[in-house]
């Protein structure tokens, strides 16, 4: 499983990240594992002047107050890929529909002793 870019880091996402269930994540099983992550929670955390007092603010907040321009211009690029993605599905139904009339005009021009049900008469005390 693939959690979410700038989603904040602890030691439950890191299982989920691995596939793995969290309480499996114990400090007991996995020491060196649990300390690392915590180290890397530690240094990611930033120190905030607010007020005059010192407070301590995740990284990840900052991220959360993007400008209208740069939501707007993720929204143009997804909007790009999602068009982009249509364009190529559209072609290649437009390919497999000339596909399949190439197909049905091989068919139609070869001899078959195969005679359709529909024009067949009906047989009397027979299955």
């Amino acid at each position: 499983m693939r959690v979410p870019k700038g989603t904040s880091i602890s030691q439950n996402m890191v299982a989920k990240e691995a596939g793995r269930d969290p309480p499996s994540f114990k400090k007991s099983r996995y020491p060196e594992l649990v300390a690392e992550i915590k180290a890397h929670i530690a240094s990611r955390n930033t120190t905030v002047r607010s007020n005059e007092a010192t407070v301590m603010v995740p990284a990840g907040r900052n991220r959360r107050r993007r400008s209208w321009e740069e939501k707007f211009s993720d929204m143009k690029k997804q909007r790009d890929v999602a068009l982009s993605m249509l364009v190529e599905a559209d072609a290649l139904i437009i390919e497999l529909g000339q596909e399949l009339e190439a197909i049905r005009a091989v068919q139609a021009s070869k001899p078959t002793n195969v005679t359709p049900i529909s024009s067949r008469t009906k047989i009397r005390g027979g299955m």
